[in-house]
C-alpha cells in the first residue's frame, strides 16, 4: 500500500508506477467516487469503444467463433436431415413443391 499526502490545495500525487500501470498522464481526467467511507479514482473514458479495442487480443475473435458455431450447427442439422431421409418412410419433395417418391 502506498500513502500520499494531500497538499494545501487538496491535491495528491499518484505514484509513478500506478500512473504507468493505468496509463494516467498529465491531463487525464479522473472520476472520484465515494463508497462506504472510501474514495475511488476511475479514469474517464472519452471514447469507451475505442479505448476498449484490443482488450481481448490474442484469442479468436468473438465474431469468428460465433460464425464457426453457426456453421457447425448447420452441418449438424444437414446430417440429421440426411439420416432421417435415409432411414426410410420420409417423403422428399423436389423443387417448388413437386412431389417426390417415398423412401424405403
Amino acid at each position: 500500500m502506498t500513502r500520499v499526502k494531500v497538499s494545501p490545495k487538496g491535491q495528491i500525487v499518484i505514484p509513478s508506477e500506478l500512473r504507468a500501470k493505468y496509463k494516467i498522464q498529465a491531463g487525464t481526467e479522473l472520476e472520484v467516487r465515494e463508497s462506504a467511507g472510501r474514495l475511488y479514482l476511475f479514469p474517464v473514458l472519452t471514447d469507451p469503444v475505442e479505448q476498449a479495442r484490443g482488450i481481448l487480443k490474442g484469442g479468436r475473435s468473438l465474431t469468428e467463433a460465433f460464425l464457426a458455431g453457426k456453421v457447425e450447427a448447420i452441418k449438424g442439422e444437414e446430417q440429421a436431415l440426411v439420416r432421417r431421409q435415409t432411414a426410410g418412410g420420409l417423403r422428399v419433395d423436389g423443387p417448388e413443391g413437386s412431389e417426390g417418391t417415398e423412401n424405403g
